[in-house]
């Protein structure tokens, strides 16, 4: 089950036609699917990402590869996870906030840089 929690979102994209950037403040939708913790920020255009968190994760910094954690960008007629290149710089806070900054180029060529989210299941500090 879905439900909207307090947080925000954003990124810088580098395409062919130069640089835009993409930013979400009215919240994030958050689920747990199957013990993965699913973080949605999709915008009204259908362009955003997911962030896809193992049960159990831990604060660190991890490569971005296939499976788990993932990071998807989102368009209306794709998704494209950011590997071989992603990073992701993840804290994992008490009660299961979430705040991870990350970069990487995604498998249709565009360039993610000065990515953040910060998830929070209460008012944000």
């Amino acid at each position: 089950m879905s439900s909207n929690r307090p947080g925000h979102f954003s990124a810088d994209l580098g395409t062919a036609d130069g640089r835009r950037a993409f930013r979400l403040k009215a919240g994030l939708n958050y689920f747990d699917r199957g013990g993965v913790h699913c973080i949605e920020a999709v915008n009204d255009q259908g362009e955003g990402f997911y962030v896809y968190l193992p049960a159990g994760i831990e604060s660190g910094v991890y490569q971005l590869e296939i499976g788990l954690p993932s990071i998807i960008h989102v368009t209306d007629c794709t998704e494209a996870e950011l590997y071989p290149e992603g990073t992701l710089t993840l804290a994992v806070e008490e009660e299961g906030q979430f705040t991870g900054i990350f970069s990487g180029t995604d498998a249709n060529g565009i360039t993610v840089r000065n990515g953040s989210f910060r998830l929070a299941f209460g008012a944000l500090s």
